[in-house]
């Protein structure tokens, strides 16, 4: 099921719609800063590694989430359909 431009433009100017992206937008600077003033010497050792490779696609998620436009919703919602046509 997809929904038109307008819906989408409508839903993002909800405020519940606002307010979770402005929250996405919040966990994602939180996570930066905690790379940009952790110890350095920290990502050499395995288990910071194995951290920031999942905090990594954690962080690409909530962009995603939270930058997401029609284009790129309809892309998804077509592979969707695709992949959905194909089971």
């Amino acid at each position: 099921m997809s929904i038109t431009e307008q819906e989408f433009k409508e839903w993002l100017q909800l405020p519940v719609t606002k307010v979770v992206r402005q929250l996405l937008a919040s966990k994602r600077a939180d996570l930066r800063n905690e790379w940009e003033t952790s110890d350095p010497n920290e990502y050499l050792k395995d288990d910071f590694v194995l951290a920031n490779v999942g905090n990594i696609g954690y962080c690409k998620g909530l962009t995603f989430a939270e930058q997401i436009d029609y284009e790129q919703y309809m892309t998804d919602i077509d592979d969707m359909e695709r992949a959905n046509e194909q089971d």
